[in-house]
């Protein structure tokens, strides 16, 4: 079909809003009439067009990326009705022993078993269970003393008495009374978590205090008193459903999940993996021998979980033919922990760009709905293209063009595929699938796993730690001191990883808002509850430089797009045995071959590297790259020997702070186990 195609250069578009006589005067000679005729008329009355023009002026005056825009960069094409062939509907928008207990009463000579009315602290339904279970013994010897106290009674001739093991039969008949305040009523078997805050408390609290109750929310081994695990009101014939709902957000939470053996606290598969967060993230340098420990790095491959498994070829019982020898078949996700650092610059920038596509696809809707016709604007954001937007005649959107992010057009720069738009969302994910915590914010209130613990984690408890991990110091990269690191970079530039791996994104602010999601999508209309300059309120360690217009700049060597990396970086997420990455598309699902651009910061600390952690050095990361980095990839490969160490000499200077977090780490004594 033939199209009819006007191109507006944007770049040297000069739109020159200003109220005179109630007139918006534009630099006409600047704008083409097809373009006129979209903008406002000479009578300026319509404050939805006036805003659509200075729009138009912004959009193509700053971009935030530092550079002009060119002619190849930016264009407005204006599309007859016949343009598109496909009339596109696809819209924007987880023993016993013996002896009788301390201080108690051993059985008479010649009983049958023995009394437990008066085993102190012990309620009365399961001393009556205990007297069920025990209390029809042969006699026996006179009992020692017992475990509990200063020393017990002695028994004539009694029967076996109580120890602290608690037998299999006895946890059988407890579990029907089980997991209530009378259980967790010991020392050292109460919540390890020993201070609680509520929303409400956070506007009287300072940031060094929020920040204190994240670190704790972060380090504490939660215990069963404190909800860790599913609790028994599970569904165990239903082992891997998010949520019952299968809506793909990894939110385990009250489905039922088996655990090893029958423990009925791990599972390590698909979930129930951890205590605290600290266990996956906690090793600040690996690059020295010992590794440097500290909260908020990354971890080895031990701490690994394994996302939403159904099985796992072990045995490499399909290595029957060539193709699968030695393939141990697995049909989950296998996620090497990065590290939780610098968190703040990564959200906020994450959260301008969103805005600024979003921007852009209201005005392609606007544009095509007056125009009555076709309009397609490239989707640019600090200098990163995220493809194309098409509005049609009457405003829906088409975003089969769009690249790199979802078709809501929402920047989610957290979890190896770009799930999460904020930390707290993955945070509020991780909680409920690692350790088996539920946030009220996801779960609402009460207790929906059943476990006895009600509100397992508040909504300002979640605020804590979501504060906690957007302030805490940010990775940096050393001066270049060497001719071969400054060698390094220009090679870096050359070879072209500066396509996806952008060293820095500038924000226009420097403050970051903080609202409550309940993991979902934030919505930018609500009032925030809190926020920080992160230039300056932040502590030193977490400061970002400022840029030329106030905001920060962000060291990230990230574009904030997923991309395809090929079949050698492919999963196998759910049986899928041969995944074709070539028919995979980009922006419609979060797919096998499709990752989030690693974020560089913080490299030369951070072995093992790539998603699953399968290469143990950046040359081997490197040269695992294919499907979009598979030139850039070559052109490394193709490099001198000279050049690849200088490149590599490049990627060591970019480091992990060397002692995060230590102005509210205090150490808190748990109670005994």
């Amino acid at each position: 079909m033939k199209q009819h195609f006007i191109k507006v250069l944007l770049a040297s578009m000069l739109l020159v809003i200003a109220p005179l006589a109630s007139a918006i005067v534009t630099a006409e000679d600047a704008i083409p009439e097809d373009i006129l005729s979209l903008l406002p008329s000479d009578d300026g009355s319509s404050d939805a067009a006036s805003e659509e023009a200075e729009f138009l002026a912004e959009f193509a005056e700053d971009d935030d990326s530092g550079e002009a825009l060119s002619n190849a960069d930016v264009e407005v094409v204006i599309m007859s009705d016949d343009d598109d062939a496909s009339d596109s509907t696809s819209n924007s928008n987880a023993s016993t022993g013996a002896g009788g207990p301390a201080g108690g009463n051993s059985a008479s000579s010649g009983s049958n078993g023995i009394q437990v009315a008066s085993l102190d602290g012990i309620p009365q339904d399961i001393l009556d269970l205990l007297q069920e279970v025990f209390g029809d013994g042969d006699g026996g010897d006179k009992g020692d003393a017992g475990n509990g106290g200063d020393e017990g009674d002695g028994g004539d001739e009694g029967g076996e008495g109580i120890s602290n093991v608690i037998t299999d039969d006895l946890v059988w008949q407890y579990d029907e009374t089980a997991f209530n305040s009378d259980f967790y009523d010991r020392n050292g078997n109460g919540p390890a978590l020993q201070a609680t805050i509520t929303q409400a408390d956070l506007p009287s609290m300072s940031l060094r205090d929020i920040r204190r109750q994240g670190a704790l929310m972060y380090t504490t081994p939660f215990r069963h008193a404190d909800g860790h695990g599913d609790g028994p009101g599970i569904n165990p014939n239903d082992p891997t459903t998010e949520n019952g709902s299968g809506d793909g957000d990894g939110i385990l939470g009250n489905t039922g999940r088996p655990t090893l053996q029958g423990n009925g606290t791990w599972l390590r598969l698909n979930g129930l993996d951890t205590q605290t967060c600290l266990e996956c993230h906690g090793v600040i340098d690996n690059s020295v021998i010992p590794a440097i420990l500290g909260v908020g790095g990354q971890a080895g491959i031990s701490a690994s979980p394994f996302f939403n498994s159904r099985n796992a070829d072990i045995d490499d019982s399909d290595g029957n033919s060539l193709e699968k020898l030695g393939i141990a078949a697995f049909d989950g996700r296998a996620i090497n922990p990065p590290k939780n650092l610098g968190m703040g610059g990564v959200e906020l920038a994450g959260m301008e760009i969103s805005r600024r596509l979003n921007r852009i696809s209201s005005l392609a809707s606007r544009l095509a709905q007056r125009a009555d016709r076709r309009v397609r604007l490239p989707l640019v954001a600090k200098g990163i293209n995220f493809g194309d937007i098409i509005a049609k005649r009457n405003g829906d959107l088409d975003t089969s063009l769009v690249e790199g992010v979802d078709g809501d057009l929402v920047i989610r720069p957290f979890g190896r595929k770009g799930e999460f738009d904020t930390i707290r969302g993955f945070d509020t994910g991780a909680m409920a699938f690692h350790i088996g915590m539920q946030s009220v914010d996801e779960f609402g209130p009460g207790d929906p796993d059943g476990d006895g613990i009600e509100d397992e984690l508040t909504t300002g408890e979640m605020s804590a730690l979501h504060i906690f991990l957007t302030t805490s110091e940010r990775p940096f990269q050393q001066k270049l001191s060497t001719d071969e690191q400054r060698r390094g970079k220009r090679i870096f530039n050359r070879i072209g990883c500066t396509g996806c791996h952008k060293p820095t994104i500038n924000t226009r602010s420097p403050v970051l808002e903080y609202r409550i999601t309940g993991g979902g999508v934030i919505d930018p209309d609500q009032e925030p509850y809190f926020s920080v300059d992160l230039s300056s309120d932040v502590p030193e360690g977490a400061r970002f430089e400022t840029n030329s217009r106030g905001g920060i700049k962000v060291p990230i060597f990230s574009d904030y797009k997923r991309h395809n990396m090929g079949s050698r970086l492919a999963e196998s997420f759910h049986a899928l045995e041969t995944p074709d990455c070539d028919n995979e598309v980009s922006g419609t699902e979060i797919t096998n071959c499709n990752f989030i651009t690693m974020k560089l910061w913080g490299l030369a600390d951070t072995a093992p590297y790539l998603h699953d952690g399968r290469a143990l050095t950046v040359f081997e990361a490197i040269a695992f790259h294919g499907g979009e980095a598979q030139r850039v990839r070559d052109r490394f490969l193709g490099l001198s020997k000279g050049g690849q160490n200088a490149l590599l000499a490049y990627l060591g200077t970019l480091k992990n702070p060397v002692d995060p977090n230590q102005d509210v780490l205090n150490q808190v004594q748990l109670g005994p186990n």
